[in-house]
């Protein structure tokens, strides 16, 4: 069977279809952006179960994956910047470090050899470590991320005084986790930083 036809690819492929979907919708029907954009999250839980499960993990599932995630934050955040035009530069700043952090840590994984983006040295922040060696944290990271930015898109529709307390309770919680996401990104950039910079000094060594 080809890579491509692999269960977990095939998922990465719906989630593809239902993020356009979603994109189209966003400025018009937020019912109908909401149900596409949280099943493509719930779809991002199965794929690694399904790859797992049915020994089709690959090199191309993990980038697929990778680049639908990140497609998906930027599109909402996109629509955020039109919504919340005042917090631009808020919303700027998180794509910058989240793009940045992702691709660093992804080509540094690809430069030392690893198998998986999400193999981490034991000597590497331990902040990093947690986050990918604890399925719990993981989740819980990535889940209070995409529901802060989901709330903040569906407040510009219901902004209604009867929503505010619920509301603003979801968006303090939420807030706490986005900062965290915030220092895992800059996590990121230490760790690959310094591992790019071990894998350079190497390649200088060899060649003296």
């Amino acid at each position: 069977m080809s890579v491509f036809l692999f269960v977990p690819n095939i998922l990465g492929y719906i989630r593809i279809v239902l993020l356009l979907v979603a994109c189209f919708f966003m400025r018009s029907s937020c019912e109908i952006t909401l149900l596409t954009y949280v099943l493509s999250c719930l779809l991002d839980a199965f794929d690694g179960y399904a790859a797992r499960s049915l020994n089709q993990s690959t090199k191309f599932g993990a980038m697929l994956d990778m680049i639908v995630d990140r497609c998906s934050t930027m599109c909402l955040l996109g629509c955020l910047i039109y919504f919340y035009p005042s917090y631009m530069f808020f919303f700027q700043v998180v794509m910058i470090v989240d793009i940045a952090s992702h691709w660093l840590h992804l080509h540094s994984s690809v430069l030392s050899g690893s198998s998986s983006h999400k193999i981490v040295d034991l000597n590497s922040n331990q902040f990093l470590r947690l986050y990918y060696t604890n399925k719990v944290v993981l989740f819980l990271m990535c889940a209070g991320n995409e529901l802060f930015y989901t709330m903040l898109y569906v407040s510009h529709f219901y902004p209604g005084p009867k929503r505010f307390f619920i509301r603003s309770l979801l968006l303090d919680w939420n807030s706490c986790w986005k900062r965290s996401g915030l220092i895992h990104s800059l996590c990121f950039h230490c760790v690959t930083f310094k591992n790019i910079t071990k894998l350079g000094c190497t390649e200088v060594q060899v060649v003296l």
